[in-house]
């Protein structure tokens, strides 16, 4: 007998419900909190725990693709999407061009978020030290490509 409500059932096989959540990097060279600062900029990691605004929590919702999610940072109100050749994350101006991911638990109790529609996974980019951007890339089993996903409490 299954205890999700119907909106958890919604998003498929993913253990985490829709609802607010702060998404922190584990990557042990850069850890910290995942941020957009504003539309058109790159979505990026925030060293250490960083300090607590909107622009640190996201929303996920029941996505375009069966057991998927759209983020929507609380302090923009826009979702990401990749973009550009290196395929870093921005936040959009639009709903409907916000891209739709599925968030899957791996063996060291954190999760990869990964493109719904392509096997390219959030990933931290290389070699930039502070206020590292978000890519999508191969899956390559990195500390890069990890994240805890921590529910905000209302």
């Amino acid at each position: 007998m299954s205890h999700l409500n119907a909106k958890q059932q919604a998003v498929g096989s993913c253990i985490l419900p829709p609802g607010s959540y702060k998404i922190f990097s584990v990557a042990r060279d850069l850890s910290g909190l995942v941020r957009a600062d504003k539309v058109d900029a790159p979505i990026f990691i925030t060293p250490g725990k960083g300090h607590f605004s909107g622009k640190e929590v996201w929303i996920l919702e029941p996505g375009h693709e069966a057991g998927s999610f759209i983020f929507q940072n609380v302090g923009i109100r826009r979702a990401p999407i990749g973009t550009g050749p290196e395929k870093h994350l921005f936040l959009v101006d639009s709903e409907d061009d916000a891209a739709s991911f599925i968030i899957q638990p791996d063996a060291h109790g954190t999760f990869i978020i990964k493109l719904a529609n392509e096997d390219k996974l959030w990933t931290l980019e290389d070699g930039h030290g502070d206020y590292t951007q978000l890519t999508l890339r191969s899956a390559k089993d990195t500390w890069r490509q990890k994240f805890k996903v921590v529910p905000v409490k209302d």
